[in-house]
């Protein structure tokens, strides 16, 4: 998907959970270009216990899969879900 990081939260649906890569570039702290992909686990609140139980269940199976994918999001509200917060989280990785 082409476009910002608000079009892409703009698809987390309010009342159900997801998976999503997001392909993330940025500067690193000493100015190098890199780019980091994120797997985001989106689990909001309002989701339905099923569905969180599920999601909670199968993440550690699908992060396995994704070998390379240094960097794991969770976020159960769209607080968490920020640009800035999911930054941080990739160049603690670079």
């Amino acid at each position: 998907m082409d476009g910002s990081f608000d079009d892409f939260v703009a698809l987390m649906p309010e009342d159900d959970c997801r998976y999503a890569l997001y392909d993330f570039k940025f500067q690193t702290n000493d100015g190098r270009d890199t780019t980091k992909l994120a797997m985001i686990s989106w689990a909001p609140d309002t989701a339905k216990v099923k569905s969180k139980m599920i999601y909670a269940g199968s993440k550690d199976a699908l992060s396995r899969v994704f070998v390379g994918v240094a960097t794991k999001i969770t976020a159960t509200d769209m607080s968490e879900l920020t640009e800035e917060i999911c930054l941080d989280a990739c160049k603690k990785f670079a």
